[in-house]
C-alpha cells in the first residue's frame, strides 16, 4: 500500500506473464485498476503483465491528487495543475487531501 488510497504490485519475477494481486477489503469494497480504470471487487485478480509493468489499484472512496507532467525537478512542477481522480465507493462517495 502506498498511503490508504493506492496498492501497487510489482512484477519480480523476470518472464512473468501472469500476476496475482489481492485487494484487500470485505465484500463491498471497490478498487480500480490505475491504468484500465476497471472497477473491480475486493479478493484475487489475476493481470497479464510484463516485467516493465506495475499493477497499480485505487482504493473506492479515494481522491488521488496527481502531478501527470513529467519533468526533471520537483521545483520546475511547483506551478503545475493537479489532475484529480476520484474513485467512488461502493455509495458513490470519496474524500482526499492534497497537502
Amino acid at each position: 500500500m502506498l498511503g490508504d488510497g493506492l496498492l501497487s504490485s510489482p512484477v519480480l519475477e523476470s518472464g512473468e506473464s501472469s500476476h496475482a494481486v489481492t485487494l484487500p477489503g470485505v465484500k463491498g469494497s471497490v478498487w480500480y485498476n490505475f491504468h484500465t480504470l476497471a472497477k473491480q471487487g475486493a479478493g484475487i485478480v489475476h493481470l497479464p503483465v510484463k516485467m516493465s509493468s506495475m499493477p497499480l489499484f485505487f482504493r473506492g472512496g479515494s481522491i488521488i491528487p496527481m502531478k501527470k507532467r513529467l519533468r526533471r525537478s520537483s521545483e520546475k512542477m511547483a506551478g503545475d495543475p493537479y489532475t484529480l481522480y476520484v474513485a467512488t465507493d461502493a455509495q458513490g462517495k470519496a474524500n482526499g487531501d492534497v497537502i
